[in-house]
């Protein structure tokens, strides 16, 4: 996760905008806030997300869904995530643009 983290340091200065999208536990969570990046959590719901993962993978275990890594909750707001991939990536520069917006 360090390395992850060198690598968004290094795309901010040179002035892209930085979308980390799997931290999925606490430390990982905590490091990249202390740096100063904003959380949000991308979430759609245990009937949606195995959906999709019978979808891509044609099998799916339930028990995966029971891993501290797809359990655990952080206290940041919520991108709702049960749309298309594209209704997911405009949520997502909608956030960026609103930052942007902040700083200017």
């Amino acid at each position: 996760m360090k390395l992850a983290q060198q690598q968004a340091v290094a795309y901010n200065r040179r002035g892209f905008p930085v979308v980390v999208s799997d931290v999925r536990l606490h430390d990982e969570y905590c490091m990249f806030v202390d740096a100063g990046y904003l959380p949000f959590e991308v979430f759609a719901p245990v009937q949606v997300r195995t959906e999709r993962l019978i979808k891509r993978d044609n099998s799916f275990d339930p028990e995966t869904l029971k891993h501290v890594s797809e359990t655990v909750r952080f206290s940041c707001p919520v991108i709702d995530n049960t749309g298309s991939m594209a209704d997911l990536r405009r949520a997502i520069r909608r956030i960026i643009e609103q930052e942007k917006a902040k700083v200017s």
